[in-house]
């Protein structure tokens, strides 16, 4: 009687939670482009199952959409969008939208939720940062201390959960530090380095990797203070996307400028190229399904979403064969 109940349980409560779980994607061109006497292609964001191949298009049709977000409160989701036309929000799981920015405001690279702080959003531009306290709302740009045009091309953003107050950023030029919530920055490493992600051990967030436009993959083991560059494997130095294996940390994904996709089993020390569909691909981003992990999914700047069943030895295009895939979430 009780392992019966207990099996209920299970099923009610883990695969109904995995199945509620939905896989956005973002496609912002096609291979096509836009003819005169045909309506535009449909661009902007994608919702569909992780275990299928079909797929729902939220939002405006022809709107180009950098980056998504989906906050961690309970339904119904509230889904940002970081857009050429400023920051988008749907408080009701993408029927409707509101455009939250003012002309001030637009060409949104990144959007990130502050995940203690949920009200306080950032917004990442090619002209520097802005910061909302009220969900939204009204905006204030947080550039003091950033040297102008290669340090507000801002690319990146990473919280620190031991120093709530203390955001590092990655720009055109390098990785700069603020320790109140970004009121002020200053250069903190890498300088003259273009920073693509920056990403922190989920169990130690000392240690630090960055991607860079040329230079490879970056480690620090002090914050940022100092880096060293872990590229022994890599035929490519521009990388734009790093993942780590939810279970084995010393795993690590990663994807750039006609690279393919690598992998390290030694936290980076090595890397190896995987033998497989994605071989000299461009790849925007990379997604590990966290109760799966070997479900991996990948957009290529080429076009089209992969998805490998097997944690990368092979691939299979399940869709936007004709679209460049700016990134994979799973939500």
């Amino acid at each position: 009687m009780w392992l019966r109940i207990l099996f209920l349980f299970y099923i009610y409560f883990f695969c109904g939670f995995t199945y509620a779980q939905k896989l956005y994607l973002l496609v912002n061109q096609r291979k096509a482009g836009n003819l005169i006497g045909r309506d535009n292609d449909i661009k902007g964001l994608y919702q569909g199952e992780i275990s299928d191949s079909t797929w729902q298009h939220l939002g405006w049709k022809n709107n180009i959409v950098w980056d998504v977000v989906i906050d961690d409160a309970p339904n119904p989701k509230s889904i940002w969008l970081g857009c050429l036309n400023g920051v988008m929000r749907s408080i009701d799981e993408g029927k409707s939208w509101k455009i939250l920015t003012d002309w001030q405001l637009q060409d949104v690279l990144k959007v990130y939720i502050d995940k203690n702080n949920p009200q306080e959003i950032y917004a990442l531009t090619a002209w520097g940062l802005w910061k909302s306290d009220d969900w939204g709302e009204t905006w204030v740009q947080r550039n003091k201390g950033l040297k102008p045009t290669n340090q507000t091309f801002t690319t990146t953003l990473l919280f620190s959960h031991h120093h709530p107050q203390r955001l590092l950023m990655g720009t055109a030029n390098g990785i700069v530090i603020s320790t109140n919530k970004g009121k002020k920055w200053r250069t903190w490493a890498l300088e003259g380095q273009e920073i693509h992600t920056l990403i922190a051990h989920y169990q130690n967030d000392d240690i630090l990797f960055c991607g860079t436009e040329d230079k490879g993959i970056g480690q620090s083991q002090d914050a940022g203070k100092t880096w060293q560059f872990l590229n022994l494997g890599l035929e490519t130095n521009t990388i734009y996307e790093i993942v780590q294996h939810p279970n084995h940390p010393e795993i690590l994904y990663c994807g750039g400028h006609q690279s393919g996709l690598y992998i390290t089993q030694n936290g980076g020390k090595t890397w190896q190229l995987l033998d497989n569909e994605l071989k000299n691909k461009s790849i925007k981003s990379i997604c590990l399904y966290s109760f799966s992990p070997e479900i991996i999914f990948v957009g290529c700047i080429d076009g089209g979403l992969y998805k490998s069943i097997n944690g990368g030895k092979n691939f299979t295009c399940v869709g936007q064969s004709d679209g460049r895939v700016w990134k994979v979430m799973i939500k």
